[in-house]
């Protein structure tokens, strides 16, 4: 019984773990995308546009 017990425990603290790495990450993530993105953003706002 301890086994089917110890199994259930266990993958629901890796299932936490993961979540909560993955999370982790997204946020990082979003905020390093974030930066960049503004960047380039304000670099390229008064490009001309040539027209025929």
């Amino acid at each position: 019984m301890c086994l089917h017990q110890c199994t259930i425990y266990s993958l629901l603290s890796a299932s936490t773990g993961f979540a909560s790495a993955a999370f982790t990450l997204w946020k990082l993530t979003v905020s390093r995308a974030t930066a960049m993105a503004i960047i380039p953003a304000r670099a390229n706002t008064h490009q001309r546009i040539s027209m025929r």
